[in-house]
């Protein structure tokens, strides 16, 4: 029978070697920010919060990826690498269970924010405009009344 943690290994490992694959191609790197965000997610729900904050800082650095230089796109290879590393290992426990050990995952995720600080996220499209109602002194359409959340 297969657990949700067999599940969470098996998809998130997946997931980390598509990742590592194309770790050394920025532009292969630009459109899998939603995998690393979907590992940080799976990681943070099930427990594993270092690998969580890791995949975190992880998809950070590649929706930045445009401004990194060549120091920071290293330490963002060398962190993609770590959070593969990390899979491996909970894929191939040992009799007391898996678990990740002499990886700094910590650190590495720590060491990828200091060296993101600085460097701007693509810019997101701006905000929609909020819906103001025609003035009712005009009479230029139908009066809308305020909306507001009621529980029923």
């Amino acid at each position: 029978m297969t657990t949700l943690w067999d599940n969470f290994v098996a998809s998130s490992g997946v997931d980390a070697a598509l990742l590592a694959e194309s770790a050394g191609d920025p532009a292969t790197m630009t459109g899998l920010g939603y995998v690393a965000f979907r590992i940080a997610l799976s990681s943070l729900g099930i427990g594993a919060e270092p690998i969580g904050k890791l995949a975190m800082a992880i998809e950070r650095g590649i929706d930045r990826q445009a401004g990194l230089d060549g120091a920071r796109q290293t330490q963002l290879t060398l962190a993609i690498a770590m959070l593969h590393a990390a899979f491996v290992q909970l894929a191939n426990p040992d009799k007391s269970g898996a678990r990740v050990e002499d990886l700094p995952l910590a650190e590495t995720a720590a060491a990828l924010d200091d060296a993101l600080a600085g460097v701007g996220a693509v810019a997101l499209p701006a905000a929609p405009r909020r819906f103001v109602p025609p003035d009712k002194a005009q009479g230029s359409g139908p009066t809308v009344a305020p909306v507001g959340f009621v529980w029923v």
